[in-house]
């Protein structure tokens, strides 16, 4: 396992008064893992996805509630496209808190639960993020709801841009020695592996001319099947805490969101669980603070 090594001190700032209470998760395969309630409903599994655009429930569970779809949309997953039901929201209780999103979306998660012991209820994407600032501690497996803007704690703050999910600024390094290479990285906490590069950043830059031992893979995700080829390189960064011969899947499905190019790569949750990571979606923000 490689551990982060920071180029760059970390930045720590003021403790506030009182942090909230934190909540306990579960972490499986890199993903963290949360009980709700919807609609009054008893405990739910929901992934915390900042990968994910919108809230779901999978579709024998929002059936179950009695959620009515009133339109349908096709969104784009890692597979490709997919269609989807759109449900008017329902109140989603974490913990002492409640908040209710303005749409749920239904999708079949039956494939996506089979590689955990509990079945996956639904999906925590954008609209649980603009509501919270959301920190998960990864080593003590818990998470604590700020309102944005109040997290004040230790950490390396950076910069984000946030469309469907928040994207830094980072860079990878193919080969020892060789020269970095800017890349928008989405933050990525519904993704298991580390790094994702995606198809149009892997021609531009002619990154496959690099790479000397590679072997085939599939994963699966909203929208479909997605290939792969996966091997190592020599590094990834983001905001000076660098990951070395961190193992990169290479996109090649020509289609989903890693043949799009508003983001050259992805990083998942064997990067992140090596800190305690705050999202600040309406501050534009993310913070990093290493795990001890």
């Amino acid at each position: 396992m490689n551990a982060a090594r920071a180029l760059l001190p970390v930045v720590v700032l003021p403790l506030i008064a009182s942090a909230p209470e934190p909540i306990p998760i579960k972490v499986r395969l890199n993903l963290p893992l949360i009980a709700a309630s919807v609609n009054g409903s008893g405990p739910l599994t929901f992934v915390i996805d900042s990968g994910a655009a919108r809230i779901c429930l999978d579709q024998k569970t929002a059936a179950g509630l009695g959620l009515q779809p009133v339109r349908r949309i096709t969104s784009s997953g890692a597979g490709g496209p997919a269609s989807t039901d759109v449900m008017a929201g329902a109140p989603i209780r974490i913990g002492g808190r409640e908040f209710v999103p303005d749409e749920i979306c239904s999708l079949d998660l039956s494939d996506f639960s089979h590689p955990f012991d509990v079945p996956i209820h639904g999906i925590l994407g954008k609209p649980f993020f603009m509501r919270y600032a959301v920190e998960i501690d990864y080593a003590r497996a818990d998470v604590r709801l700020y309102e944005p803007g109040a997290y004040a704690g230790p950490g390396k703050m950076l910069p984000i841009r946030i469309g469907a999910s928040p994207v830094a600024q980072g860079t990878i390094q193919m080969v020892v020695g060789g020269d970095p290479i800017a890349a928008r990285l989405e933050v990525d906490t519904g993704s298991q592996g580390l790094l994702i590069l995606a198809e149009p950043f892997i021609r531009k830059h002619n990154l496959l001319e690099s790479v000397r031992e590679w072997k085939t893979e599939q994963g699966h995700g909203v929208g479909g099947d997605a290939d792969f080829m996966t091997a190592n390189i020599a590094s990834v960064n983001l905001g000076g805490f660098i990951v070395e011969n961190p193992q990169t899947r290479f996109a090649r499905t020509g289609k989903g969101i890693f043949a799009q190019d508003d983001r050259d790569g992805s990083l998942g949750g064997e990067f992140l669980r090596r800190f305690r990571v705050i999202f600040d979606y309406r501050n534009s923000r993310l913070i990093l603070d290493p795990a001890q």
